[in-house]
């Protein structure tokens, strides 16, 4: 399985280190990859719009959401976030409805992406 997310390109030197904690634990469950040019849309990819204006879900409905996906025959997802536009994306949610900076946004993504990984693999999250 592979997950990429586009994001703009900012990069907050704070915050680095967490996002690289997060992408290590992720790459135990899967191929990563973290990219801000722009893309084209391949057969097989589900598309996840990350948008503030959109509802939250569940961590729970989130790992549902992965697993279904992941059975439905695509092993590509891709998340689009900040003001990456595409053409094609098949479900849009948002990861807080706090006011944050794209940056910040990634590393909440990354951080239910592992949150439903653990779920999904019936592992304790928190130590």
């Amino acid at each position: 399985m592979n997950i990429t997310i586009y994001q703009n390109s900012i990069n907050n030197e704070l915050l680095k280190p967490l996002k690289t904690e997060y992408i290590n634990r992720i790459k135990k469950y899967c191929n990563i990859n973290i990219q801000n040019e722009i893309f084209s849309i391949q057969n097989k990819q589900y598309v996840i719009r990350i948008s503030k204006k959109s509802n939250t879900i569940s961590s729970t409905d989130f790992a549902d959401k992965i697993s279904s996906i992941l059975t439905s025959g695509y092993s590509n997802i891709v998340f689009l976030t900040g003001d990456i536009i595409s053409s094609h994306e098949d479900f849009e949610i948002s990861v807080t409805k706090l006011k944050t900076s794209y940056e910040m946004e990634i590393i909440m993504l990354l951080e239910q992406i592992y949150r439903a990984f653990k779920i999904n693999n019936n592992e304790v999250y928190h130590k």
